[in-house]
C-alpha cells in the first residue's frame, strides 16, 4: 500500500464510522495536511472544509478549533490561489485574537505571518511585509531560533520587502532566515541551500 492509498483508505473509513467531533476534527485536520503534503489539493481542500464545517456545527463559530480549521482552510485554499478568500477568513480570525491577545499571542503571530503571505500573493507586498513583521514579532516571543515557522516567516519577509523595493532590509531579513535553516538542518542540507 502507497501512503495516499493509506489516506484515501482512512478517509473512507472515517466518512462511514461514528465517531465524536473531538475525535474526527483533529482526523480530518491531520488527512488535510498529509493529502496538502503529498500535493493532492482536492482532497486537502475536501477534508479541511469538513473539519471546517465540523468544527462550526459543534465548537461553534470562533471557538479554538473553528479558528485554527479556519486558518487550516484558508492556507489550502491560498496554494490553490485563492488568495482574496484566504485573506479573509485569516482577517476574521485575527480580529478574534485580538479580541484577546493574551490568550492567542501565538495564534495571532502566527496568522498575521499567514496573512502577509496571501498579501504577497495578491500583489501588496508593502502591506505584506508589515503582517509580516508583526507576526515576527510575535512569534519571536514563543519559538526558538530554529523554529520552521520563523524561518518561513523571515523568508517571507525578506521576499515581501524586496518586492517592495527594500532591498537592505530584504538581505538582512533572508539572512536571519538563513541563519535558522542552518541552525535546524546545518549548512549542507537542501532547505539550508533554498535559502542561499
Amino acid at each position: 500500500l502507497t501512503v495516499r492509498e493509506v489516506l484515501d483508505l482512512a478517509a473512507a473509513r472515517l466518512a462511514s464510522t461514528q465517531v465524536t467531533p473531538r475525535v474526527e476534527i483533529p482526523l480530518r485536520s491531520t488527512l488535510s495536511n498529509t493529502y496538502r503534503a503529498l500535493g493532492r489539493t482536492d482532497d486537502a481542500l475536501r477534508e479541511a472544509k469538513r473539519c471546517l464545517d465540523l468544527a462550526r456545527e459543534t465548537m461553534g463559530e470562533n471557538s479554538i478549533d473553528e479558528l485554527e480549521a479556519r486558518r487550516t482552510y484558508a492556507v489550502i485554499l491560498a496554494e490553490n490561489g485563492e488568495s482574496d478568500e484566504a485573506e479573509k477568513l485569516t482577517r476574521t480570525a485575527i480580529a478574534v485574537y485580538e479580541k484577546d491577545p493574551a490568550k492567542f499571542d501565538r495564534e495571532l503571530a502566527q496568522a498575521r505571518c499567514e496573512l502577509g503571505r496571501y498579501l504577497i500573493d495578491r500583489g501588496t507586498a508593502a502591506e505584506g511585509a508589515e503582517e509580516l513583521r508583526r507576526g515576527i514579532e510575535g512569534l519571536k516571543k514563543h519559538v526558538d531560533d530554529k523554529d520552521r515557522n520563523l524561518q518561513t516567516a523571515m523568508h517571507n519577509y525578506g521576499a515581501a520587502l524586496d518586492a517592495a523595493g527594500k532591498p537592505q532590509e530584504a538581505e538582512k531579513a533572508l539572512r536571519e532566515a538563513l541563519a535558522i535553516c542552518e541552525k535546524q538542518f546545518g549548512p549542507d542540507h537542501a532547505a539550508t541551500a533554498y535559502e542561499l
